[in-house]
């Protein structure tokens, strides 16, 4: 079992978060979480002031303690250094690299996952989360002029991919199949081995695997959203490939009965303890 099999949960701002919280995402199955810390000026100094605190705390409920860094196009090496220097200095685990608009219609997530791993070499947990698991982002490693060959993809980096499936309005859900489990696991079945997900060093040609696929969910009320609507999408894309694992945005959000919606998760088996 690896922890991306397992629940994850995102911290946006650390004061928002007391110990009682994070013993009750540790009973409903949490495992681990991931602290907003770089490139978020709006919370990211203040998390890390109160990072020694969440680390202790986090300890108490057993749950691992990681960092969160937004990508928005800086130089790759330069990216990669910060998270790693940041990453090994505050012995951090796992790392969640938060890439989206930046990385579309480009190569630079190729460039950033090669950088990422000369300074965090595998088995380093690494996931990206995405808005877009699709072929606008190039996930098999190409690199404009070079060889193909030397391309590595997120599956020769061991990279995984946490796709964020809110069901919120604003991101117009079922209309748009990237934001719905079972629509966005359809696809990447039928066409997960084309294009910019093609590997073709592999039997399967897929440079992402359908059990490298470890979600994000909204809990209930944020921007709309529905727990009980994604969890069961979750449910039905399982004919589809997908197999464990997942993540609350975030666990200060948690209300009411989320909290049972996470316990039958759990008994279901979208992620296992």
């Amino acid at each position: 079992m690896t922890r991306w099999q397992q629940l994850g949960g995102y911290i946006i701002t650390s004061e928002n978060v007391d110990q009682n919280r994070l013993m009750q995402f540790s009973a409903i199955g949490g495992r681990w979480v991931v602290i907003v810390l770089i490139n978020d000026d709006s919370v990211g100094p203040d998390n890390l002031k109160k990072l020694p605190e969440m680390q202790t705390m986090c300890q108490k409920a057993n749950l691992s303690c990681g960092l969160h860094a937004n990508y928005f196009g800086e130089p790759p090496a330069q990216f990669a250094k910060r998270v790693a220097d940041l990453a090994n200095n505050k012995a951090l685990s796992p790392i969640m690299l938060d890439c989206e608009a930046s990385v579309q219609g480009n190569t630079l997530m190729s460039s950033v996952a090669k950088e990422i791993r000369v300074v965090m070499p595998k088995p380093r947990g690494i996931c990206v989360t995405t808005n877009s698991l699709n072929d606008s982002v190039v996930y098999n490693g190409r690199i404009e002029g070079l060889a193909e060959s030397q391309w590595r993809s997120f599956r020769r980096h061991d990279f995984r991919v946490s796709p964020q499936w809110y069901d919120a309005p604003v991101y117009g859900h079922r209309s748009n199949p990237w934001t719905c489990a079972d629509l966005n696991m359809e696809w990447l079945q039928a066409h997960g081995m084309e294009d910019n997900l093609r590997d073709a060093s592999y039997a399967n040609k897929r440079a992402v695997t359908l059990a490298s696929v470890h979600p994000v969910f909204y809990p209930t009320g944020v921007e709309g959203a529905n727990l009980e609507v994604q969890l069961d999408e979750l449910r039905v894309a399982k004919k589809y490939g997908f197999t464990t694992g997942c993540q609350m945005w975030s666990i200060e959000n948690i209300q009411g009965n989320d909290w049972n919606l996470l316990a039958k998760a759990r008994d279901d088996k979208l992620f296992l303890v």
